[in-house]
């Protein structure tokens, strides 16, 4: 869109980057070669140029306004007043546009407003709304007030519903959604408006110490009896605030570092209230967690981590230590110490929790020195220690689902006597009554089987791991032995079973029938309720529900060895495939009365439901038979370590003592001598400080040692940028914030000790680590499991796993930086994230090399000012999508003026003359796939070398389109899961497909890749997948990458990548200021709904700068038509920089876009250049001359020219472009009939480009 029907626009382009002496200096000659070089300007023109008179240049700071009203395409906002009781604002929406589509006969009406939100209840109208976020104080109350200014109704129209995502498969084995269209009859079928507000408080939050409203204003409304819509153009929005407090009480309005600056600039672009906001910036400090944690134990001397795997007690020997390298030589026996951390609150991570617990506690031992007081050879100590799968002292379970080992940490630099169990004598006496049987619950559980591969919507908030499988008409066996129980008394049987769902468009109902012994009625023991209604089986479980239930199994039905069988129970009695129910079974829990006996020389029991009477009753415990008389009987609730009698029998030896019980329940742990568990390893720990509260950081690197020297070089590099950079190891998060555990809420826990208590906190956090859905390596394809440590961290670094609605759960790493408070409705995050997931020490090198060589190489080619839009085809048959005409609004709306934009759009494939359309339909694909292949794919590989490249489209994983665009299923041959491989990734030659990621061309010039489309950003795969291969290439691919890890909606991406572009391109001007590409994508986070928060992450250095150009000033002024043929005259000088030597690129465009054709087809899309030169600056001045030439272009006038200017400093790059330069710019117009002289001084600051509107 035009802005000016005649119009000058002047780009003189001046960025900061710092040269470093290990980066290469900017080849001069190879950046300018495809310059046309003209002759210099005499000297007696440039002297007459003294005797014109100048024009002066309006600066007019309402150029922003000017732009949004004529872009009528968009959302216009009116800000009527601000102030710290609220903001009054009108929204002004465009047209909407319509179009018809069929759904069972009945013609609906799909409408389209560009908005940066939609609703998307599936079978619920799909009407588009818009989200404003409002900066409101702190603790306030919001109230909201609306009127409607200009209205429209539009009737006889039924808006189109939100379709139903599916997942599907098409015939190359690509996972895509299938949009099924559903009708809800609550909403079409009712009465009513639909949405029944015109505006609403959609949710509340804070950002970065800024309380934030999120207010949805719809401009379309169903009239659900009338059949219209009625279209709120114009709506007065009033939102008050009540109570709160002002930033004035506070906060200490000091120094604002560089990050902070630039995250409140673009904080600006989000909210509404842009002059009053910073009134309401807040920085509350929470209450102070007095926790002990593993901080604390530095000052003492040396820690050393020892790992533990199974519940119980562990036995460690003087002699075991010293093998592992741990000085104990000389140490006092009372000053061994052994801590850890209730890891239950890490295992069941709460999304809701503010202050993280990080706390560890001393843990009970039992020293065996021998009596001198050292800690020698021959000496050892016990110790009981949790696992990551235990049960706790009230019977629950718990499982961490991130690292099999749990982390005691020992030291011996304390002085006193460290935590002991305390010794007692209980023998029993006469007359007291025997308990020989206890309540045992036996928690039985296997993971075999991952769900979400096969669970379109895993409604659970927690495993994804699974038993088994129990098919249709199948039935799965289980044998268990009960030979120990108590005579007489009932089995208590616990199980979970989730239930399967194949498709999102039937319901499937489920039927179990649990068997004991024998598979018949009279040995049936649970069966859940179904019945016959309206010609179907139903029941009363069905799809993805979960199904757990108590059952009591008679003792009459019980026997020694017993086996259960579940039935997948098909009421039809069909041989046809009717019933299609398929379920997992999760676990089984079996609670009956047991003897007091050992297993493996050990036994654990509590006095859970033993009968107590009134107060507390004494009873004797009779426990055997054991092999050796060499017992060791604790009580770790009390912390007792308890001698009885010993007693030897024919069958062995038993263990007899009394006590005393009342609640809460004691539970004891008795093993003989050879029955200890053993630790796993043993490591020192190094000593880390991220708990000083000295700390600061701009940004941060959590990265594991194995990467460690890979990362420094790249955080180094932005310290040259003027940010104070940390790279902080994970295994010193783990233990500082996790109690030594491998787990992501140690992360948070890190961060938002950071964010709340360091003296300056981060704006930017990077992961570095691969992740994959099998931390625990459930399935044995993992290969780093040599040394224990390194298994149990080393390059891993996993996600937060958050459930969506639609479609399973998703990987999301939004949720780290969540650090006040989190809104249920979406996220509201307080720190711009990114990872590079990178597997190996290489692919990390290749990726910190080219984010290096981005920072650091002054390069301003034509790719700097170039974007690469891949869009799909709109075939209805492959699903819903207007990607070539997302691409196109996107121009026309966001891109800024003179961008270089190359197109390679599916619908191209029309216009060759092997196109056949009888392919437009499923049965076409392979045909298009070998067309799109031949002449789209190659252009792919070409046209990668551009600042921005965006595909918009269907995609899977790693696939770019049904007809395979842009694939890659090749991973490297060290890949651990390189075994892995579905037949859907080989071709039907059973050959992997094509590497089109090493088929790139474009060497060092690296673009930011916006994939708007499903599953390509999905980073906890076995395999790479788009989103992760494209950065790990070397020497060319993307530099920064995001991709949905999930199935989503076309227009909610599509929102989501214009937002982004948005807050850079802002008025589709370039930017101010050097910018963060993680910024836009933040603050574009803060405004999307919470499933595009979830689903879309970002990979890539999170600190690195955008390499866009960037600017000053924009002005904004009138000259004359210009006839082709006549020359303009430049000259220009940089003030206060005589030193300045070297060239400048001068260059002419005209307004509307062209094409470059190759053959017959069109190529590329841009600003036609019609006079390009190169000019020397010497001491800071510099001149041109560039004709306006005839013969290009239709006519001889062009409508508006746009003047570029680049220059460039030969001996310090764009280093030489300091704070407060001036540069003064004046040009001679000389025409066929009248000559005309302009001038201009325009005042710089550094590290910024100019645009000039003349």
């Amino acid at each position: 869109m035009k802005l000016v029907k005649y119009c000058f626009i002047f780009l003189f382009l001046i960025e900061f980057i710092p040269i470093y002496s290990h980066s290469e200096q900017i080849d001069k000659d190879l950046l300018l070669e495809e310059v046309e070089t003209i002759k210099p300007p005499s000297t007696e023109l440039k002297e007459k140029e003294k005797l014109y008179e100048t024009r002066p240049v309006r600066f007019d700071s309402s150029i922003e306004e000017v732009l949004d009203e004529t872009q009528s395409g968009q959302i216009g906002i009116d800000v009527i007043r601000e102030d710290i009781d609220g903001v009054v604002f009108e929204i002004t929406f465009p047209e909407p546009k319509f179009s018809e589509k069929q759904i069972e006969g009945r013609l609906y009406t799909v409408v389209d407003i560009p908005t940066n939100n939609s609703l998307l209840e599936p079978g619920q109208p799909n009407l588009p709304y818009e989200v404003i976020i409002v900066a409101i104080p702190h603790n306030s109350q919001v109230t909201l007030d609306c009127s409607i200014e200009e209205q429209q109704t539009f009737n006889n129209v039924i808006p189109s519903p939100t379709p139903q995502i599916v997942v599907n498969k098409d015939p190359n084995g690509l996972e895509y959604p299938e949009y099924i269209d559903t009708i809800d009859e609550s909403i079409y079928g009712g009465s009513g408006i639909y949405p029944n507000l015109i505006a609403e408080v959609e949710s509340t939050g804070i950002v970065r110490g800024f309380s934030i409203a999120s207010v949805a204003v719809y401009p379309i409304q169903y009239d659900v009896e009338a059949k219209k819509l009625v279209f709120n153009k114009k709506v007065k929005v009033s939102v008050g605030f009540v109570g709160g407090v002002l930033s004035g009480d506070t906060i200490n309005k000091g120094d604002i570092s560089g990050a902070e600056r630039e995250f409140i600039d673009f904080f600006r672009k989000v909210v509404v209230n842009k002059d009053t906001f910073m009134t309401f910036r807040y920085r509350d400090n929470p209450p102070t967690y007095n926790s002990f944690t593993v901080y604390d134990l530095y000052d003492d001397g040396d820690v050393y981590k020892l790992f533990v795997k199974d519940e119980g007690v562990y036995k460690v020997t003087y002699e075991w230590l010293v093998n592992h390298g741990v000085c104990v030589s000389g140490v006092a026996s009372d000053r061994i110490r052994l801590y850890t951390g209730d890891h239950r609150d890490l295992i069941e991570e709460s999304p809701e929790f503010e202050q993280p617990n990080d706390s560890i506690y001393e843990v009970p031992l039992i020293v065996f020195d021998g009596g001198d007081g050292m800690f020698d050879e021959g000496d050892y100590f016990i110790f009981y220690g949790f696992g990551t799968f235990f049960m706790d002292e009230s019977r629950q379970y718990h499982k961490s689902f991130y690292s099999e080992y749990s982390v005691y940490f020992l030291t011996f630099g304390v002085e006193g006597k460290g935590m002991r169990y305390s010794d007692v004598s209980l023998p029993p006496d006469e007359g007291i009554e025997v308990q020989r049987y206890y309540l045992k619950k036996d928690h039985r559980e296997e993971e075999k089987i991952y769900a979400a591969d096969g669970c379109y919507g895993n409604p659970r908030e927690g495993d994804d791991w699974y038993w088994t499988t129990v098919g249709r008409i199948g039935a799965w066996e289980y044998q268990f032995n009960m030979a120990d129980r108590e005579p007489g008394e009932d089995l208590r049987l616990r199980f979970r079973l989730q239930g399967k769902e194949l498709t999102r468009t039937e319901t499937y109902y489920h039927i179990v029938k649990i068997y004991i012994n024998y598979q018949n009625d009279d040995h049936l023991v649970f069966q859940n309720n179904y019945w016959y209604d309206d010609g179907k089986w139903k029941s009363d479980w069905k799809n993805e529900e979960m199904l757990e239930e108590e059952v009591v199994i008679p003792h009459e039905l019980l026997k020694d060895e017993n086996v259960l069988i579940f039935e997948n129970f098909d009421p039809t009695d069909s041989e046809d495939d009717i019933w299609k129910s398929e379920f997992w079974v999760d676990w089984l829990e079996f609670t009956y009365w047991c003897k007091l006996k050992p297993y493996n020389g050990k036994i654990e029991f509590g006095t859970y439901e033993m009968e107590m009477g009134f107060g507390p009753v004494e009873k004797i415990f009779e426990i055997g038979p054991f092999e050796s008389s060499e017992l060791i009987a604790i009580d770790r609730i009390t912390n007792r370590n308890i001698s009885g009698e010993i007693e030897e029998r024919d069958d062995g030896f038993y263990l007899r003592f009394k006590d005393e019980l009342f609640q809460p329940a004691k539970i004891y742990e008795i093993y003989q001598d050879n029955a200890f568990l053993s630790v796993v390893d043993v490591i020192r720990d190094q000593p880390s400080n991220l708990h000083d509260v000295s700390n600061g950081a701009d940004g941060i690197y959590v990265t594991y040692d194995y990467y460690y020297d890979i990362i420094e070089p790249l955080a180094e590099v932005h310290r040259h940028e003027g940010y104070d950079v940390m790279v902080v190891k994970a295994e010193d998060v783990y233990e500082e914030f996790g109690k030594g555990q491998l787990d992501p809420t140690a992360i948070r826990n890190m961060l938002y000790h950071a964010y709340h208590f360091w003296e300056k906190r981060p704006t930017f956090v990077t992961l570095v680590g691969f992740c994959t859905k099998d931390p625990m390596d459930h399935w044995g394809r993992q290969k780093d499991v040599g040394r224990l440590y390194l298994h149990h961290g080393m390059n891993k670094m996993h996600p937060h796993y958050e459930f969506h609605t639609s479609y399973r759960k998703v990987p999301s790493d939004i949720w780290f930086t969540c650090l006040e408070g989190r809104d249920p409705v979406k996220f509201t995050p307080d720190m711009a994230i990114s990872r590079i997931s990178a597997y190996d020490r290489e692919y990390t090198s290749w990726v910190v090399n080219k984010s290096i060589d981005y920072s650091t190489s002054p390069d301003y080619g034509d790719w700097k000012i170039s974007t690469t839009l891949v869009a799909d085809n709109g075939f209805t048959f492959e699903g819903p999508g207007d990607f070539p005409e997302d691409m196109e609004e996107l121009i026309e709306y966001v891109m800024p003026y003179g961008f270089i934009h190359k197109k390679i759009y599916m619908d191209r494939l029309k216009h060759y003359d092997e196109y056949d359309p009888s392919w437009e339909n499923k049965d076409g694909l392979e045909k298009r796939t070998d067309l799109a292949r031949k002449y789209l794919t190659p252009e792919i590989y070409k046209n990668f070398n551009s600042l921005i490249l965006i595909f918009s489209g269907h995609g899977s994983f790693n696939v770019w389109c049904h007809e395979k665009l842009f694939y890659d299923w090749i991973v490297h041959p060290d890949n651990p899961f390189q075994e892995w491989m579905q037949p859907a990734y080989s071709d039907e030659y059973g050959e992997y497909f094509p590497h089109d990621v090493y088929e790139l061309l474009n060497y060092h010039q690296f673009p930011h890749v916006m994939q708007l489309s499903c599953n390509l950003g999905h980073f906890d795969l076995e395999v790479a997948v788009m989103s992760e291969k494209l950065p790990y290439i070397k020497d060319k691919g993307a530099v920064m990458t995001d991709g949905e890890d999930r199935l989503g909606y076309e227009n909610e991406q599509n929102s989501f990548n214009n937002n982004i572009w948005s807050y850079i391109f802002d008025s589709k001007m370039i930017p101010f200021n050097k910018v963060h590409f993680s910024m836009a994508y933040w603050m574009a986070k803060i405004e999307a709904n919470k499933s595009v928060q979830m689903q879309h992450n970002l990979m890539g250095d999170c600190m690195l700068y955008f390499g866009c150009p960037t600017r000053l000033v924009r002005l904004d002024s009138y000259p004359p038509r210009h006839k082709r043929g006549s020359i303009l005259e430049i000259d220009g000088a940089i003030e206060n920089e005589e030193s300045f030597n070297g060239y400048a690129i001068v260059q002419i465009a005209d307004s509307p876009f062209y094409c470059e054709y190759e053959g017959e087809y069109p190529i590329i899309y841009r600003d036609r250049i019609l006079t390009k030169t190169r000019v020397r600056v010497e001491n800071g001045d510099f001149h041109a001359e560039l004709p306006i030439p005839y013969e290009t272009g239709d006519g001889d006038e062009p409508t508006e020219v746009k003047l570029f200017i680049y220059a460039y400093d030969e001996n310090r790059g764009l280093e030489a472009m300091l704070n407060e330069d001036v540069v003064r710019t004046s040009w001679t117009v000389t025409m066929s009939r009248r000559s005309a002289r302009y001038g201009l001084t325009l005042k710089m600051t550094a590290g910024y480009s100019l645009l000039i509107l003349i």
